[in-house]
């Protein structure tokens, strides 16, 4: 505030409106600092230089810096005179983001000891990418114990452990130890390597679990065999399956000994993917009656693909009137119309149908087809208005010329046009003698694609009783945004019916579906449905719903590994507990954490035993993405002279919040 004005994120000087500016020498800054007499963006300036979002000191620029002892730093730190780009100074060297100390340059790292941290935590003199260092070793984002780098691992017995647990002495990449074996993001059991595996009994799992001697990629084991994200019982190979009954299942459900590919299993077969009932196999379908169906409606007891289903037949995405299969039509008069209007008793394949000819995509009069035309005079026309016997393409014919999508006035041709007076418009509405481009032209005044009325501006609306509708369409006096409307209320590309909204829906017994499968007066959000209950994309067996899940005995699994009967979400499984995404040690449950002496850390680094949640730690402090200094937190900051800043500029001790 200067000169006695208000400024909304402004400051005023010489009696100019600045929009979060410093104003000087009767300059317009425009979120600037100014000073001697130049213009600034989002700067600060001094000694006669232009500053892009910096400070100056001592005649140089200074792009979102720190300045000090006369050189140019970039969000720096600056102390020694070394240019510092966003970093912590000290000791004279330049640090890239990074803590210093001792020194030497840290790119976003801690130091101790005279080395460089590349994001690292340092101890015992050697540099630690991101890691954990204990025992005078470099750790890449590891955990380190005995004298050994670990990248992201955890580290036991004195070797390198790749984001991993480590035990008895070997390398782990993100892995479980046990027995001296090497695991890739494993569980280990009995001594082998497992890649994201559980271990058991003494082989290697994929990303497994083990149990019985064998390996399994992605697996549940049972019973000795290796198992593809499977769940294995009575012996067999599942590949993301359910197993039951000493079969091989490929993501299924499996019942009574069969193999399921992603499906319900019910009485002995193979469901891919689908609802089970009666003893067929049905594809993503609802059953009923005993027959497949392929992402269906059942009713009558026949397959429907997609289908609305009445009078006992299969309607693929289709009305069905009268007995007879439509795709994705209208049906009337016991015919077949594929997205068609039905008159006459034929077929209409997206058309209009009159006298009782096909039309395609098209208006038919006087006994001929027309693809998506207007006819008149007899004529065929492609997408167009006819008059006077000529065919126009895609146009408003007029006065006998042609008219590619055009109005046509007086005579002559308007591409997508609206003509008045004589005048050619491209896309237009003409009024007093003023070309409107795309606009609706009312009062003399020019809207660009907009409807005019009441001497109001309508930006791609429909006017209705003097208001105001951004694409939409107008009934009863209120906007719809891109909506249909029925009964004086407002749709968003919707479907209306008995008085209520749907957002892009079908709609069934005055209730409201969004997207989704209608049945027995029930909404269905993309779902399956059975037995009069709702199912969100699940599969359904037993009258339990299920969100994407596997089953087994009757047990819901949301997108799991299954053991134990235990529900699993995304999770490693050892010892009956429940791991999400986690590595697991001595029992405990870590969230997508490192792991060192029985304390868990979500995401962070680990020194003393505090845990941090992606942060920076020196001397025992939480840093929350801060740049530390002198025992102080800083939250995103700039940090001088023990003050904290909070995006902001620092000069000389004072605290400056994007401008001062």
């Amino acid at each position: 505030m200067r000169a006695g004005l208000l400024f909304d994120n402004l400051y005023m000087r010489g009696g100019l409106l600045f929009d979060n500016l410093y104003i000087r020498g009767g300059l317009l800054l425009d979120n600037l600092y100014m000073r001697g007499g130049l213009l600034f963006d989002n700067l600060y300036m001094r000694a006669g230089l232009l500053l892009d979002n910096l400070y100056m000191r001592g005649g140089l620029l200074f792009d979102n810096l720190y300045m000090r002892a006369g050189l140019l730093f970039d969000n720096l730190y600056m102390t020694a005179g070394l240019k510092l780009d966003n970093l912590y100074m000290r000791g004279g060297l330049l640090f890239d983001n990074l803590y210093m100390r001792a020194g030497l340059l840290f790119d976003n790292l801690y130091m101790r000891r005279g080395l460089l941290f590349d994001n690292l935590y340092m101890r015992a003199g050697l540099l630690f990418h991101d890691l954990y260092m204990r025992g005078g070793l470099l750790f890449d984002n590891l955990y380190m114990r005995g004298g050994l780098l670990f990248d992201n691992l955890y580290m036991r017995g004195g070797l390198l452990f790749d984001n991993l647990y480590m035990r008895a002495g070997l390398l782990f990449d993100n892995l479980y130890m046990r027995r001296g074996l090497l695991f890739d993001n494993l569980y280990l059991r009995g001594g082998l390597l497992f890649d994201n595996l559980y271990m058991r009994a003494g082989l290697l799992l994929d990303n497994l679990y083990m149990r019985g001697g064998l390996l399994f990629d992605n697996l549940y084991m049972r019973a000795g065999l290796l198992f593809d994200n499977l769940y294995m019982t009575a012996g067999l190979l599942l590949d993301n399956l359910y197993m039951r009954g000493g079969l091989l299942f490929d993501n299924l459900y499996m019942r009574a000994g069969l193999l399921f590919d992603n499906l319900y299993m019910r009485r002995g077969l193979l469901f891919d993917n689908l609802y089970m009932r009666a003893g067929l196999l049905f594809d993503d379908l609802y059953m009923r009656g005993g027959l497949l169906f392929d992402n269906l409606y059942m009713r009558g007891g026949l397959l429907f693909d997609n289908l609305y289903m009445r009078a006992g037949l299969l309607f693929d995405n289709l009305y069905v009137r009268g007995g007879l299969l439509f795709d994705n039509l209208y049906m009337r008069a016991g015919l077949l119309f594929d997205n068609l209007d039905m008159r006459a008793g034929l077929l209409f394949d997206n058309l209009y149908m009159r006298e009782g000819l096909l039309f395609d995509n098209l208006y038919m009069r006087g006994g001929l087809l027309f693809d998506n035309l207007y006819m008149r005079g007899g004529l065929l026309f492609d997408n167009l208005y006819v008059r006077g016997g000529l065919l126009f393409d895609n146009l408003y014919m007029r006065g006998g010329l042609l008219f590619d999508n055009l109005y046509m006035r007086a005579g002559l041709l308007f591409d997508n046009l609206y003509v008045r007076g004589g005048l050619m418009f491209d896309n237009l509405y003409r009024r007093r003698g003023q070309l409107f481009d795309n606009l609706y032209m009312r009062g003399g005044q020019l809207f660009d694609n907009l409807y005019m009325r009441g001497g109001l501006l309508f930006d791609n609306l429909y006017m209705r009783a003097g208001l105001l509708f951004d694409n939409l369409y107008m009934r009863g006096g209120l906007p719809f945004l891109n909506l249909y409307v029925r009964g004086g209320l407002l749709f968003n590309n919707l479907y209306i019916r008995g008085g209520l909204l749907f957002d892009n829906l079908y709609v069934r017994g005055g209730l409201l579906f969004n997207n989704l499968y209608m049945r027995a007066g029930l909404l269905f959000d993309d779902l399956y449905m059975r037995a009069g209950l709702l199912f969100d994309n699940l599969y359904m067996r037993g009258g339990l719903l299920f969100d994407n899940l596997y089953m087994r005995a009757g047990l819901l699994f949301d997108n799991r590994c299954m053991r134990a009967v235990l529900l699993f979400d995304n999770l490693y499984m050892r010892a009956g507990l429940l791991f999400d995404n986690l590595y697991m040690r001595a029992g405990l449950l870590f969230d997508d954490l490192y792991m060192r002496g029985g304390l868990l850390f979500d995401n962070h680094y680990m020194r003393a035993g505090l845990l941090f949640d992606d942060l920076y730690m020196r001397a025992g402090l939480l840093f929350d993405n801060l740049y530390m200094r002198a025992g102080l937190q800083f939250e995103n900051l700039y940090m001088r002279a023990g003050l904290l800043f909070d995006n902001l500029y620092m000069r000389a001790g004072l605290l400056f919040e994007i401008s001062t």
